[in-house]
């Protein structure tokens, strides 16, 4: 049950740090606070930031004779919902508080407020006091030191995870990017020629950003739609979307390109897939040549889902090489 004048000083208390936490992000990391909010990771890395207790907050309450929790929960509408104040006799008593580490306090004191980790905002613990009897007006002065020592803690690790963080949101947006771009095809208004061109170029494109490091390769008497390098070993590579699936006469055709290429690995890319000509003659080549075959699936996989290419291309080509002693290969 909740004491009305344990709310009214809790309340007081988390107000006050929360007024403490905001100033001291906009002093100290006003610029950070802005670019994490253009990432959509400000409310992560600072929790309390902009937070309002009974408006977008609630807060949950453990008190012990010397020990203090108080967890900052994202519950709209509420104040204090919930307050256990627990004896020494009940194992919460100074000798637990001095001896047993911060962190399990803490996952202990949650089991027994029945929270999850990931119900909790923040946790502001006062460990050797009996802070819950302070008066309002000492609890209120404590807050401004607590709210910026735990927005300085944040900040801190905020700058931190920026560099990761800035990685992450630029290789979202390049994902994005293929999406949109994989999705224009999908409504293209030009010829199919054009759209089979562009859709070659995007090939590149992908390849580039997983690094692979892709080159468009034109010589006499033959245009090749990329060679590649991953992990040293070199790739030749054809990007297709026919309005039918390839033939064994096109099969043939890649094949050829790889007699004066003996160590070198195919990945053939066909929107509409391979007809069992294709597969039988790809399967027939995999003694001298292993050609990875790319259907509509792993496109997907790789342009809408955001697939790992290399480990795509990996399962792929272990199936290429297995079929020779397990059947049939399932790329």
């Amino acid at each position: 049950m909740v004491n009305a004048e344990v709310e009214g000083k809790v309340v007081a208390y988390a107000q006050a740090l929360l007024r403490s936490y905001r100033a001291a992000v906009e002093a100290n990391f006003g610029a950070l606070a802005r670019e994490l909010e253009l990432l959509g990771q400000c409310s992560a890395l600072f929790p309390l930031y902009g937070r309002q207790v009974g408006l977008d907050t609630g807060l949950v309450l453990f008190s012990g004779e010397v020990d203090f929790y108080l967890f900052f929960i994202d519950e709209p509408g509420v104040g204090l919902t919930t307050w256990r104040h627990a004896a020494g006799d009940d194992g919460f008593d100074r000798e637990w508080t001095f001896n047993t580490p911060d962190e399990m306090r803490a996952r202990v004191v949650r089991e027994q407020l029945g929270l999850g980790e990931e119900d909790v905002l923040t946790m502001i613990n006062v460990p050797g006091l009996n802070f819950i009897d302070f008066t309002t007006e000492a609890m209120v002065r404590d807050a401004s030191h607590h709210g910026t020592g735990r927005a300085n803690g944040h900040g801190a690790r905020a700058e931190q995870q920026l560099p990761a963080l800035r990685s992450a949101f630029q290789d979202a947006q390049v994902r994005a990017g293929f999406r949109a771009s994989y999705g224009a095809m999908h409504q293209w208004s030009g010829t199919p020629q054009t759209r089979g061109i562009a859709f070659e170029k995007l090939w590149r494109e992908v390849l580039g950003f997983h690094g692979w490091h892709p080159k468009k390769v034109t010589i006499d008497g033959e245009d090749d739609d990329f060679t590649a390098i991953r992990n040293g070993a070199h790739i030749l590579g054809e990007v297709r979307w026919y309005a039918g699936p390839m033939t064994g006469g096109k099969a043939r055709e890649f094949l050829a390109k790889f007699s004066p290429r003996p160590a070198t690995t195919g990945l053939f890319i066909s929107y509409t897939g391979y007809d069992d000509g294709a597969r039988a003659v790809f399967r027939r080549a995999v003694g001298t040549t292993a050609v990875v075959l790319f259907g509509k699936d792993e496109i997907d996989d790789v342009l809408d889902r955001g697939a790992d290419l290399g480990a795509l291309f990996d399962v792929r080509l272990r199936e290429v090489y297995d079929y020779l002693f397990e059947g049939p290969s399932k790329s």
